[in-house]
């Protein structure tokens, strides 16, 4: 229940946080907002995230701010691949070299999970083979290793 009330209030103030962006980038400090987007970075990561927080993402991709554009960069290889992928377009021909250089270790970030996502998958076959083991009944070996991420494999 605990956890349940630190999702709720953490999307009221994501919520918050949209509605006074609304009226411009200035309503909240840059500082804020950088804080803001890299906030988010857990949201994403356990399947949390809201509508709201994908709304904030997209707005703040936008931000006068570099160090608010980069900070959203960081989130790249948390977000889901369509989302991340459009990002990445847009990030990439951002006009600052921070921001371009953040995509760039983003992606670095995702191809490092990707490998360490196949690493997992050959481990776990390589066990199945020594173990005579069915597939199904150890399932819960992968389960129990550390969480991989959705990532495209095609960067």
């Amino acid at each position: 229940m605990r956890t349940e009330a630190i999702v709720e209030s953490f999307e009221a103030s994501l919520r918050e946080a949209f509605q006074q962006l609304q009226g411009g980038a200035n309503a909240i400090p840059w500082c804020e907002r950088k804080s803001l987007a890299q906030g988010m970075t857990e949201s994403f990561v356990v399947g949390t995230a809201s509508e709201t927080a994908f709304l904030l993402v997209a707005l703040l991709a936008k931000d006068p701010k570099w160090e608010v554009r980069a900070a959203i960069a960081d989130l790249l290889p948390v977000l889901p691949e369509a989302e991340s992928k459009r990002l990445t377009d847009q990030l990439m021909a951002d006009s600052n070299t921070y921001v371009r250089r953040s995509v760039e270790r983003a992606i670095e970030r995702r191809k490092r999970e990707i490998r360490a996502a196949g690493n997992a998958m050959l481990d776990l076959l390589q066990f199945h083979h020594r173990s005579n083991e069915p597939v199904a009944n150890s399932r819960r070996h992968l389960g129990n290793s550390k969480q991989i991420h959705h990532v495209p494999i095609d960067m």
